[in-house]
């Protein structure tokens, strides 16, 4: 579970496995739906419940994608001024508050973003094939990959961590780079491997 506040609001965020749109049968009921596929046959991966809620107030919405399946967690998502953004799948939704309508979806790893960060007016997202940097409005700033994939269970240190003046991070193979926030990565020297895509 998610929790944050938003001014005299609360806000939740919980995995909504199995929900299936239209059925009486789900564990609850939402007043909005906010489903993002490019598939043509939509079958959403992940699902998240959202609720915000003060005295007399309540509004509920569930988010739905396609991608690589995720979970909620404590950095799936963030508060920045009227706006909830948060990752699910492979997209990254902007909704506001404390309406939940949608600001924008965008696709922000071709796999998975595990995580969403702050960083000065901006977003980085922990990806599973990149490591991205978004504008508020949503747009990719740059979007960067590496050798392997950024998940790692075999090797000590982290897969990716935030510093000052850059972001350290860990493939599968458990080579190391420093990212910095301009968008360029150093990987001890060697560049022959690295990839910036955008």
């Amino acid at each position: 579970m998610f929790k944050a506040s938003f001014g005299e609001y609360n806000i939740e965020i919980v995995n909504e496995h199995g929900y299936t749109v239209g059925s009486e049968d789900n564990r609850a009921h939402y007043d909005i739906i906010h489903s993002h596929s490019e598939d043509d046959v939509y079958t959403p991966t992940s699902s998240y419940g959202i609720t915000v809620h003060s005295d007399g107030f309540c509004k509920t919405a569930i988010v739905m994608a396609s991608g690589g399946a995720t979970g909620v967690g404590p950095n799936s998502a963030l508060v920045d001024g009227e706006n909830l953004v948060l990752t699910c799948c492979n997209k990254v939704f902007c909704l506001h508050l404390p309406d939940l309508v949608l600001n924008w979806v965008i696709k922000a790893d071709m796999a998975t973003c595990f995580s969403i960060y702050q960083y000065k007016g901006s977003y980085i997202i922990h990806g599973e094939t990149s490591i991205t940097r978004l504008r508020q409005s949503g747009e990719i700033i740059w979007e960067v990959g590496a050798r392997d994939i950024f998940v790692n269970i075999e090797h000590v240190g982290p897969v990716f961590e935030m510093h000052d003046k850059f972001i350290e991070l860990m493939d599968w193979q458990g080579y190391r780079y420093k990212l910095h926030y301009d968008g360029t990565i150093v990987d001890n020297g060697i560049s022959s491997f690295i990839e910036k895509k955008k």
